[in-house]
Formats: C-alpha cells, structure tokens, sequence
C-alpha cells in the first residue's frame, strides 16, 4: 500500500511589491511623481495628456498605498482596494491623514469616476455624461498636478516623522 501525497498548500496571487518598505513605496511613487513632472514641463506635443496624468495618478496611488504601509496594512490587505482612490483616501484619513478639503474631494471624485483606469483607454479624461457640467467637457489638470504634490508632501512628512520615532528622536 502507497501513501497519497497530500496536495501542495495552494498559494494566493502574487501581491507586487510586498517587499518593498513603506519608505521603498514612498520612493517609487515619488519617481512617478517625477517622470510625471518631466514630461508635463516638456515641450514635446502629445495627442492626449493622459500618458502624464496616468504618471500623476500612479504617484497618487503609491503615496496613498506608502501611507497605508506606514500605518500598519499589509501589502495584502492594500492590493484588495484596487485603484480605488477614494477608499484608499478614506483609509488613510481613518489613519491620520489630513489633506485639504479640495484635495480630499478630488480623491473622492478621482476614485468614483474611475479616472485611474479610464485615463488608460481614452484618449483625453473627460467628467462623466451622468456628472457632467455644462462648459465642463474635461478634467482639471492642474488639480490632479496639485494633489500629487500635497500627497508627496503630506505622506513624505510622515515617512520622516516615523523615522525619527524609530531612531528615539520622538520628533512630532
């Protein structure tokens, strides 16, 4: 008689970068953060400004996931919000984060609309039909530019608070 082999544990999906730090997190958006800029101040012409916001947007979207790491989650638990920016950003206020009313709201809208996905296979991110405003027909750059920066800051700030904690400095 021949024992059965008990089946392999099954393994989950592969959840990208869970090696990372919070800090490595911090600094892989904040170099999105930067081709993003780089390519806004260039001069060459683009068809669509989507290939920028959609550098914008993944900077967001690594600030906010940096953010969740450094207040505890897992790479696991964060991989389940998708690109979900407004549950991401509810998360992280839950956590501590505070951003300006308008840098909240645009999160909020950013995640509803979907904008992170839809940059991807449109050529130029208008308001949705079902949200759209007369004379309104596109998305505002220069909010999507503004919370990249406030994030990065905000995030960035964090990231060294935690830092000096950790090294007994107490810095608040």
């Amino acid at each position: 008689m021949t024992a059965t082999p008990e089946p392999a544990p099954k393994k989950g999906p592969r959840v990208h970068g869970a090696g990372l730090t919070p800090y490595g997190m911090f600094l892989l958006a904040e170099s999105y953060h930067q081709a993003a800029e780089i390519l806004h101040g260039s001069k060459q012409f683009l068809n669509s400004d989507n290939p920028k916001r959609l550098l914008f947007y993944h900077a967001i979207e690594g600030y906010l996931r940096a953010f969740l790491r450094m207040n505890g989650r897992e790479a696991e638990e964060i991989r389940s919000y998708m690109h979900d920016f407004a549950r991401m950003y509810e998360d992280c206020e839950t956590a501590g984060l505070v951003l300006r009313r308008k840098t909240a709201a645009f999160l909020r809208e950013t995640g509803g609309d979907n904008d992170y996905v839809r940059v991807r296979y449109e050529l130029h991110l208008t308001v949705p039909q079902e949200r759209g405003e007369p004379g309104n027909p596109g998305k505002d750059l220069g909010r999507l530019i503004s919370a990249a920066k406030e994030l990065r800051d905000k995030v960035g700030q964090e990231n060294e608070q935690q830092l000096m904690r950790k090294k007994g400095g107490q810095q608040v």
